[in-house]
């Protein structure tokens, strides 16, 4: 027999696990050899704010996920390692987290909150990605992101990615002229909390001016497009990729928007079902 979570079983176990990963890291220090500047770099997990979305499947939003430090770090290492390629849409790069402090910490903070497994040794090289509008076609069809169909075997199905964090290190919300429009993550077969007749839709949708209150769904999106998330610098979406028998759960299938101005940036992080070896 199978055991199905309710809704405020899964809601308070995620507040207890954002509540200890705030707790476990309170005084923690890292080695200095942190490439931000010549200070040492503190790894101190920020007081996150946990969002359930969906239950089934299992998608929770992290509101300031990361710490201001570890976004100018990655904001940093976005300009010096991803290619130069001004035609392209789409810039990604694999950063190593072997002897890197910053993702190591952001891992270590990953792994806290899934309830330290599986073990934090499965954690495969992060994605940096930057994406931008395109200057060779004006296509607008949606590009798929690699982690909705690269990860499990065609024949059988099979994932073999345990958990997703899909985070964003940059975003332009404010600036005129430069502001960031699209660059969105849409899951098309989770429903979006954000329905043509419910009065809830308030708590979703803020007025847009109000930077304290950044809305983090797409208000405008259609309801029969599904669950579609805005791009906000420092938080987070996670979500398990696979079913607990194995199989790749084809509800978490999701692809980015086109980014019409401005620029997107961010890290995803992926936790496979085994130990990933990197190699040298």
């Amino acid at each position: 027999m199978r055991f199905t979570p309710s809704l405020g079983q899964a809601t308070a176990a995620i507040l207890f696990l954002a509540a200890e990963s705030q707790c476990l890291a309170e005084n923690d220090v890292v080695s200095s050899q942190a490439p931000l500047t010549s200070e040492s770099f503190f790894c101190k997990d920020p007081p996150f704010r946990a969002q359930l979305i969906s239950t089934s499947p299992l998608l929770i939003y992290l509101q300031d996920f990361l710490t201001q430090q570890e976004l100018q770090y990655l904001q940093k290492t976005s300009k010096t390692s991803l290619p130069s390629e001004p035609d392209s849409s789409e810039k990604t790069t694999h950063l190593s987290h072997r002897g890197n402090e910053v993702l190591q910490c952001i891992a270590s903070r990953l792994h806290t909150f899934q309830g330290h497994r599986p073990p934090q040794i499965n954690l495969e090289a992060p994605e940096l990605f930057r994406r931008s509008p395109s200057s060779l076609s004006p296509d607008t069809k949606p590009k798929k992101d690699s982690a909705s169909n690269s990860h499990k075997t065609p024949k059988t199905d099979t994932s073999t990615i345990h958990s997703t964090l899909h985070t964003w290190t940059f975003a332009n919300q404010t600036t005129p002229g430069l502001k960031t429009t699209g660059g969105t993550l849409t899951f098309p077969l989770i429903p979006s909390p954000i329905t043509p007749t419910e009065e809830s839709n308030a708590a979703w949708c803020p007025p847009t001016h109000d930077p304290l209150t950044p809305r983090i769904l797409d208000c405008d999106a259609p309801y029969s497009k599904g669950l579609t998330f805005l791009p906000v610098p420092g938080s987070a979406v996670y979500f398990l990729d696979s079913l607990p028998d194995g199989r790749y759960d084809r509800r978490t299938g999701h692809y980015t928007g086109e980014v019409t101005s401005g620029e997107v940036e961010g890290v995803v992080f992926r936790v496979g079902r085994r130990a990933w070896i990197e190699e040298d």
